[in-house]
């Protein structure tokens, strides 16, 4: 996806701080150096980018890790939001990392994402967030077709890209019955001339899934076609959330 502007989010904060209606836009810190954000509407959702907590991190063999406690029960899972593997103890989930390259970058959509540059700029991308509150949906189906359309109409460029539904299925994780959409994004030929990319379509994966009663969480991954190698590996990493 279009990497972003430290400058461009600053500037979109501050404008938020002064006027009403902002209360679901966020701001974050960007590598510098991407291209401006889209002229048309941009989405917002829950939370900030996260950074890994201080002290060693926890293995990666797996979503649930401390082993018991001193009163013999499990303890709760500690965060570990870095590559290889995931814990994202505010969204509930546990998961692989596409390419361990990836390293926490900025979103206005979900409140963790990891990121590696592929293009001049543009990221493949993968995170995960609580969307009970900003997933437009009370059903995990529903708050999946939100997230898409959110997504690509604010961040693939003006004019918006073209889009196919691939899969629009139910999904298991953890005995949990969620949401997948994959939706294949063909970017505006116009926008791919002006901004000098290699990137001409791009593979979205949402996954949406209750964690709890009442409790929506969702994972995504955004993989161009300059590095479709990846694309084979989403259906395992699927097959590898846990809710945590």
């Amino acid at each position: 996806m279009i990497a972003r502007t430290a400058a461009g989010l600053a500037i979109a904060g501050l404008l938020c701080l002064a006027s009403a209606g902002c209360a679901d836009k966020v701001s974050g810190h960007v590598q510098a150096g991407g291209a401006p954000p889209p002229t048309g509407p941009s989405g917002g959702a829950a939370g900030g980018t996260s950074t890994p907590p201080s002290g060693p991190p926890q293995s990666s063999s797996g979503g649930n890790s401390a082993g018991p406690s001193s009163g013999g029960s499990p303890a709760a899972p500690r965060a570990h939001l870095a590559c290889p593997r995931v814990v994202d103890v505010a969204a509930h989930l546990a998961f692989d990392c596409v390419n361990g390259a990836m390293t926490p970058g900025p979103s206005e959509v979900w409140p963790f994402k990891v990121q590696r540059s592929v293009d001049t700029h543009w990221t493949m991308d993968e995170g995960s967030g609580d969307l009970t509150k900003f997933a437009g949906g009370n059903t995990p189906a529903a708050a999946a077709k939100a997230m898409v359309s959110r997504m690509v109409s604010g961040l693939y460029g003006t004019p918006v890209p073209k889009t196919t539904t691939v899969q629009d299925v139910n999904v298991t994780v953890d005995k949990a019955t969620g949401h997948l959409i994959q939706t294949l994004i063909t970017l505006n030929p116009g926008y791919v001339t002006a901004q000098h990319l290699r990137v001409r379509q791009e593979r979205l994966w949402v996954l949406v899934v209750p964690v709890a009663s009442g409790e929506l969480s969702g994972w995504y991954t955004s993989i161009p076609d300059v590095a479709k190698a990846s694309w084979p590996k989403v259906p395992g990493i699927i097959k590898g959330l846990q809710i945590v």
